[in-house]
């Protein structure tokens, strides 16, 4: 059995400027930023968990 080596993946857009394109009729929740990670690449709770809490304390200032 022969192991291939991994592939670097690239960490942005092919061309500079592009985002990501969201299809029309894609649904809600296609548009939403990658969740954040660590240098291990692995999903970090806490980085979230104060993101959502910014947006909410923006969301509140922005209604009063």
């Amino acid at each position: 059995m022969r192991i291939r080596p991994q592939r670097a993946h690239r960490s942005g857009p092919a061309v500079p400027g592009l985002g990501r394109l969201i299809p029309p009729g894609a649904p809600s929740h296609a548009n939403r930023p990658r969740y954040p990670r660590n240098h291990h690449g692995r999903a970090d709770h806490r980085a979230a968990r104060v993101h959502l809490q910014l947006a909410a304390m923006a969301r509140q200032a922005a209604a009063a």
